[in-house]
């Protein structure tokens, strides 16, 4: 795993204030970015991955109590002490949340980080993320909550803003910049080939036959992919056992028995749902703004891939 100290460095700024705000769109690295902080930095706290679930108050509470028990479990004296929601804190629900978050933050020796992980999942009433607003102002000197999200934060944390208890990291600071993704590169061999099945078996007899030869061989496409099969099954090498091959686009190639190939699914049909509306509503109006829309991959793991072998 690339560390990033550029944003390693953002992150220990951003932390001056209580409340860091990640977002990006998927697949931008906010979770692997922050886990890796943590790692790097040795900060202790708690992990929560938010879900739609979480748009109820009392599941949002019950849930986070176990988190806190499962990191607390020397002070379980203490989890057991937090406040149970119940329906009769309906009507008043940012005094509960403030009482509730502010016995919550006191688990946490300072330093700690509290990560809320896909915000955007859960998506709540308008009232409820008021109160969760409210009780975020019960965070302490010396502690954190990270928000990673997709999108930036919503209009209830408006004030959280204004008063820089939150501080914001957007996609155009996330963003890979070019030493990056040299150093994410850094040792990969790139052989040259046309998009076919030839191409691919003469790139990977290529590969192949050096005497670094590559325990894996990621192909511009599924039908390159195979071509890299043959290479290696006339090589006597074993496929994945000698080397995993990784295509892409999941074409109905990758899917047939015989081959099994793993490939990366680029939701090529929602892409193209996508570009088409753009088109019609570009055709409609000339002068509307362009936009930009990011679809995240989805890697089909199969039979052509394992892990290394050793050595």
């Amino acid at each position: 795993m690339l560390r990033r100290e550029r944003l390693f460095a953002r992150l220990d700024k951003a932390r001056e204030h209580p409340i860091v705000w990640i977002a990006g769109p998927p697949g931008a690295g906010k979770s692997t970015l922050i886990a890796s902080y943590i790692e790097a930095r040795k900060v202790p706290g708690v992990w929560f991955q938010a879900d739609a679930g979480d748009a109820d108050p009392g599941t949002f509470f019950h849930y986070l109590t176990l988190a806190a028990s499962d990191v607390m479990r020397a002070r379980s004296k203490a989890v057991a002490a937090l406040p149970r929601y119940g329906p009769e804190y309906a009507s008043d629900l940012p005094t509960f949340t403030r009482r509730f978050l502010r016995a919550f933050f006191a688990l946490f020796p300072a330093q700690s980080i509290l990560v809320i992980d896909n915000f955007h999942e859960p998506p709540g009433s308008a009232a409820w993320r008021h109160a969760f607003s409210e009780g975020l102002r019960e965070l302490p000197d010396g502690l954190n909550v990270v928000f990673v999200s997709r999108v930036p934060p919503p209009p209830e944390m408006a004030r959280l803003i204004a008063d820089q208890s939150i501080t914001q990291i957007d996609w155009s600071e996330l963003r890979f910049t070019e030493e990056e993704a040299l150093a994410m590169t850094a040792g990969v061999q790139v052989e040259p080939c046309d998009a076919t099945e030839e191409g691919g078996y003469r790139a990977a007899v290529r590969l192949l036959g050096r005497p670094d030869r590559p325990t894996a061989i990621f192909a511009a496409n599924d039908i390159t992919c195979v071509g890299a099969m043959s290479a290696a099954q006339e090589l006597g090498l074993q496929v994945p056992h000698d080397v995993s091959l990784v295509g892409y686009d999941n074409t109905s190639l990758a899917q047939i028995r015989h081959l099994w190939l793993t490939s990366v699914d680029n939701a090529s049909a929602e892409v193209g749902t996508l570009a088409s509306r753009a088109l019609l509503r570009r055709i409609a109006d000339p002068l509307s703004a362009a936009t930009e829309q990011l679809i995240r991959p989805t890697l089909r793991v199969r039979g052509s891939t394992a892990t290394p072998p050793p050595g």
